[in-house]
């Protein structure tokens, strides 16, 4: 699952916080939901960690703990990524901060 935020190169420096646009679940085919930059941190994620260095796109992710994907498209249903069933397939702790959600 893939929990994915808007928040292009205006919105992560002229706000605190990024807008969640909900969770999408990637198939085994087809490319990631977003297919831009990645990295990768699993003892210290954060929706910030992630949003800082793809500030440069205009979509960011949160994958597995410490996944980190950027991109400007959100792959649609076709290609890999559909939108998950229910909000609470898509919420545990982030390792950088308890009280924020990532996605499995």
């Amino acid at each position: 699952m893939e929990h994915i935020l808007n928040g292009g190169a205006s919105a992560v420096r002229q706000a605190p916080s990024t807008t969640c646009l909900g969770c999408y679940e990637e198939t085994t085919t087809g490319p990631r939901t977003l297919a831009g930059a990645a990295f990768f941190n699993y003892t210290a994620v954060t929706p910030e960690m992630c949003g800082a260095p793809s500030s440069a796109y205009v979509y960011y992710g949160i994958v597995c703990g410490g996944e980190c994907y950027c991109g400007n498209i959100i792959a649609p249903a076709a290609n890999g990524a559909i939108i998950a069933p229910s909000p609470a397939d898509c919420s545990m702790p982030c390792p950088g901060n308890a009280a924020e959600e990532k996605t499995e």
